[in-house]
């Protein structure tokens, strides 16, 4: 069944007696790109110039309703690349998570490309959720709490942080191995407390307050594996406090430094890049990504004396 075209699939699903009930025990559900692109392509005279609620999220609600058992992966992927005429209302996904919540679910996984849309609070309070994923959303909790006790990987790509001061609410995700910013603005409002955390990159993320880059009660000391991409690793150092004096940071444990969009004639980068190597006693590898292939192997010497002059400092 997994090998055929989906349209062969569901119909040999519905004349089957062997297979008529198996898709309802699947434990991954998964509404991509695909999925919305086939009502944009059913003829006009079927379809409004937008996507009716009954021929999209009911669809979505009524596969989920019928599902018999737990759900382990959820994922809806709706790109805004795509020119997809689906009208997406934030009630009709809050019902679709609120029933995804209860069955179990460990990993989600949700994309509304460029859209921002606000995360429910049964998705943040999720007790059985371990992995989250999420494209395109705003974090702004109507709770002065987010609990995610069994959450061991955080994933934000195109997430802003909201407006208000998030400074009153707790962010406790206890089991935090694995944390991930990409294209985000304002980390800093996401005060979490990491006990545990292992890896964490960052990868062009920007500020809108002086002095201000990465959550205040992070801590940075069990993180072996550390990715920067370089304008977020200078803006990383180069930010200040309110007092105007410079972010001292502390000897790290890091392993493994991976360092993307690398140019030696970017005098602002080598810098930092110097200054958080001499944080790094513990370090046994690094990976660096070089803007150009030019770059890469006209200054590699370079590279190398930049790394002895920073090992016979420390």
């Amino acid at each position: 069944m997994g090998l055929l075209p989906i349209q062969q699939a569901a119909k040999i699903a519905v004349l089957s007696k062997v297979w008529r009930d198996a898709w309802s025990g699947l434990t991954r559900c998964c509404f991509d790109h695909h999925f919305f692109l086939y009502f944009e392509n059913r003829p006009r005279e079927e379809a409004n110039e937008c996507i009716e609620k009954p021929l999209c999220w009911n669809v979505i609600k009524k596969v989920i309703l019928e599902h018999k058992g737990s759900i382990r992966k959820f994922v809806f992927l709706f790109s805004s690349f795509r020119k997809v005429n689906v009208r997406l209302q934030p009630c009709d996904l809050d019902e679709s998570l609120l029933l995804v919540t209860q069955r179990g679910v460990e990993e989600i996984h949700l994309s509304f490309g460029f859209n921002e849309y606000k995360l429910p609070e049964c998705v943040t309070s999720c007790s059985t959720l371990v992995r989250l994923y999420l494209q395109g959303f705003s974090i702004d909790p109507q709770n002065a709490t987010w609990t995610l006790p069994s959450a061991t990987s955080l994933s934000f790509d195109f997430v802003y942080f909201g407006t208000r001061n998030l400074s009153n609410y707790v962010f406790d995700v206890p089991k935090l191995e694995n944390l991930s910013f990409i294209n985000c603005k304002d980390v800093f409002l996401f005060d979490i407390t990491t006990r545990n955390l292992h890896n964490l990159t960052i990868n062009s993320c920007y500020s809108s307050k002086i002095g201000s880059f990465l959550p205040v009660n992070m801590d940075l000391k069990s993180i072996c594996t550390l990715a920067f991409d370089i304008d977020s690793l200078q803006d990383f150092f180069c930010k200040t406090t309110t007092k105007g004096l410079s972010i001292q940071l502390p000897t790290l444990n890091v392993e493994l430094l991976k360092l993307s969009g690398f140019c030696f004639q970017d005098k602002a980068g080598v810098s930092a890049f110097v200054r958080l190597l001499c944080k790094c006693p513990k370090l046994r590898s690094l990976e660096i990504k070089f803007q150009t292939v030019c770059d890469k192997w006209t200054n590699i010497n370079k590279c190398m004396d930049e790394a002895r002059a920073v090992d016979k400092t420390q």
